[in-house]
């Protein structure tokens, strides 16, 4: 588990079986960084092969603006 600041998208046909459908759309450099580091490792970004309730998908949330996030990863 770790705090990477990554937004890892969900291509899944471009990184097959390092990330799952489940996760949020959005992708950043720090999330093409730590999927090319789990494709080249052998690893997957767990938390975004399995259906969470929206409470419990974000990991990060700014009321002011209503923005929310998942980065936080398990892999």
């Amino acid at each position: 588990m770790g705090d990477f600041n990554a937004h890892v998208g969900v291509d899944v046909e471009k990184w097959n079986g390092v990330i799952g459908k489940k996760g949020p759309s959005d992708l950043n450099n720090n999330g093409i960084m730590l999927l090319r580091f789990c494709a080249n490792n052998g690893l997957s970004i767990m938390n975004t092969f399995f259906e969470h309730r929206t409470v419990h998908q974000y990991t990060w949330y700014r009321e002011a603006c209503a923005q929310k996030s998942m980065i936080d990863l398990i892999i």
